[in-house]
């Protein structure tokens, strides 16, 4: 093994000290060898130039993973490595880049449908936690093997190390997803997200039938209608929304030419089918066709009113004794947890449907109950008969509230407009004025690459007139 000078001395220049932690060190040294041989190598030339050049050859690295296929403690492993070792992410089909509020659902389900899977990049705000994330389910959805094509989903940028980790993602085509802003504000103010708890048995469904604080709200606890009461802070949350052009600069190994640009309103019904076939073309998957009703679904209706359930035999007892709310079994083992959700809202391969063993027809909206693969069903319908009984009475209950609480929301949305929000913006100008700030940085990208796009949203336009 080489000596740690000898170490120090052939990185020196290439990366910066200063940055580097404990656990990053003992990394070069566990590595030591390899870092040195590659290092000096004509092959690191061509990465010479990289603020965060790998350290040993990135091909091998990953080459060696899709081999050996390893397991989830020894991903883990390996990601903390290609962490420390600036080795860019494995490589998948495309990425997916934007804001939030854009239909990233609607586009994600309709790839989803042609058998495409996306790696969501997570909530977390350290840039070395999402490199981790994105590393493991990456290689988790490779080796499944479960699906055709595999896309990165980026909307958010990490408060910490946002630069290392965009560096580290791959030259690939890149999709991005684009709205009409006051849209989008629109979309802010009116969505809600997820309120309910986890329930059981014993749970009085009195109490969690109004539940609906919007998601621009519930950041500050204040109304379940929506208002404009909190734009002015949402316009600055950058790390979220509005900031296209900062992301994709971000993005230093993805070249303009490599994007394709789709509008919101080229993903509304019937419309979507002439996009998803464009996308397929240009995006290398296999288009799977549909009847036009599908195109026709309302995809986020449902969106933010998924519900839990915890069925475990104590409950059933517990509830002849006439508790309520009693939530002693969430500590018990034993029990099953069904998930109350939509066919465009989940693609976890861990679950499986089981809406057939408590419904002979489909549920109505493409509502459905999953479970863990690993949960057997049989074995609880064929042995527990008066709690699997129980458990669809339940069911039935708890569908009923999910579907009179959609229906709450849309009217209180429907009341809620995009005219409102250019009224707000008219009256005060002084948060008009700092969201023109940040539209001009958030849109200087689409504004050069797809100015026929800018000049067709309605409401923007608007607001720029006034």
């Amino acid at each position: 093994m080489i000596s740690y000078n000898e170490l120090y001395k052939t990185l020196d220049g290439i990366i910066n000290f200063d940055e580097v932690c404990l656990e990053t060190a003992r990394c070069f040294f566990d590595n030591a060898n390899e870092i040195h041989s590659f290092v000096t190598s004509d092959e690191f030339k061509k990465y010479s130039h990289l603020k965060y050049p790998p350290l040993v050859n990135p091909d091998e690295f990953h080459k060696k993973i899709e081999i050996n296929k390893p397991n989830s403690d020894n991903l883990n492993t390996l990601a903390g490595i290609g962490w420390c070792l600036n080795i860019p992410l494995p490589k998948v089909d495309f990425v997916l880049f934007g804001s939030h509020g854009c239909g990233n659902t609607g586009l994600d389900s309709h790839l989803k449908a042609c058998g495409g899977h996306s790696i969501y990049q997570g909530d977390f705000r350290e840039g070395y936690k999402t490199y981790m994330y994105l590393f493991k389910e990456i290689y988790k959805a490779k080796i499944s093997g479960e699906y055709e094509f595999i896309y990165m989903l980026l909307r958010n940028i990490p408060f910490v190390d946002s630069k290392k980790l965009f560096s580290l993602v791959p030259k690939l085509k890149a999709l991005c997803l684009v709205r009409d802003p006051i849209e989008s504000i629109r979309h802010f103010l009116t969505i809600i997200r997820n309120r309910y708890p986890t329930i059981n048995l014993t749970t009085n469904l009195s109490t969690i039938e109004d539940i609906d604080i919007y998601s621009a709200s519930s950041m500050f606890g204040l109304s379940n209608m929506p208002s404009c009461d909190t734009l002015s802070f949402i316009i600055h949350f950058k790390n979220l929304f509005f900031h296209d052009t900062e992301l994709f600069d971000l993005l230093i190994n993805i070249d303009s030419k490599d994007l394709i640009f789709v509008d919101m309103q080229e993903i509304v019904g019937l419309k979507t089918k002439d996009t998803i076939t464009n996308l397929a073309n240009k995006l290398n998957f296999k288009e799977k066709i549909y009847k036009d009703e599908f195109y026709l679904r309302r995809i986020s209706d449902y969106s933010g009113l998924m519900m839990s359930i915890y069925i475990h035999p104590n409950d059933l007892t517990r509830k002849k004794q006439g508790l309520q709310n009693c939530q002693d079994s969430f500590s018990e083992q034993g029990g099953i947890m069904l998930e109350i959700n939509t066919t465009y809202l989940t693609n976890d391969i861990s679950k499986k449907d089981i809406s057939s063993y408590f419904f002979k027809k489909p549920l109505e909206d493409e509502l459905i109950i999953k479970t863990c693969k690993n949960n057997d069903i049989d074995y609880f319908r064929d042995n527990f008969n008066e709690l699997f009984l129980e458990t669809k009475t339940l069911l039935n209950q708890c569908i009923k509230i999910i579907k009179n609480q959609k229906n709450k929301i849309l009217k209180k949305k429907a009341n809620f407009t995009q005219q409102d929000i250019l009224k707000f913006l008219k009256k005060e100008k002084h948060i008009k004025y700092k969201l023109k700030e940040v539209l001009d940085k958030h849109l200087k990208l689409i504004k050069q690459e797809r100015p026929d796009i800018v000049e067709s949203w309605k409401y923007y336009k608007e607001f720029c007139k006034e």
